[in-house]
């Protein structure tokens, strides 16, 4: 299995086009360009897990749970692969959130209360752990855990690089 969106390749081509027509271009619009060819497809994708995610709790409600939780595995897989397997950070940044998505309501169990964001979304994955084991395939998730850990790690890594810098900390903002 492998991630590769070519969006990088897309974007380069893209540049390449633009110099050879216009001449060479600074740096905020070589970043303008690779940005605007790498974020609407992600978006979509990132559509794609909700729709996926609903259709595996249609699937759990109707007692179909393995056909469920195969579409759930197969969003964590595609959220693996985009985060280990990326040539730009945009495919990075979308992964976190795919990983998460799966694990939303499994048989269709209501959302916990909000009690903020990081401790509902740590209580929703610990509801899929728990799911997952209740229905025996604690193989599974013990290997869901472990991405959404490594996950984590990556998203606090990258909070601390956001940290570290005020530039990029206003450019996250905007």
């Amino acid at each position: 299995e492998q991630w590769d969106d070519y969006g990088l390749d897309e974007s380069e081509g893209v540049l390449r086009l633009g110099e050879n027509a216009f001449g060479k271009t600074n740096g905020l619009t070589k970043s303008c360009l690779f940005g605007m060819r790498l974020e609407p497809h992600l978006v979509h994708i990132r559509r794609l897990a909700h729709i996926a995610t609903y259709k595996a709790v249609e699937s759990e409600q109707n007692g179909k749970l393995v056909e469920g939780l195969e579409i759930r595995l197969a969003l964590v897989r595609c959220a693996k692969l985009m985060r280990e397997q990326q040539r730009s950070k945009m495919p990075l940044l979308v992964s976190l959130p795919i990983a998460h998505i799966a694990t939303i309501r499994p048989k269709g169990e209501p959302l916990p209360e909000a009690v903020g964001r990081q401790e509902r979304g740590k209580l929703i994955q610990a509801r899929f752990i728990s799911y997952l084991k209740q229905i025996r395939q604690s193989e599974k998730a013990k290997w869901v855990q472990a991405e959404l850990k490594a996950g984590q790690k990556l998203r606090d890594e990258l909070q601390k690089r956001v940290q570290k810098s005020p530039l990029l900390e206003q450019l996250a903002f905007v």
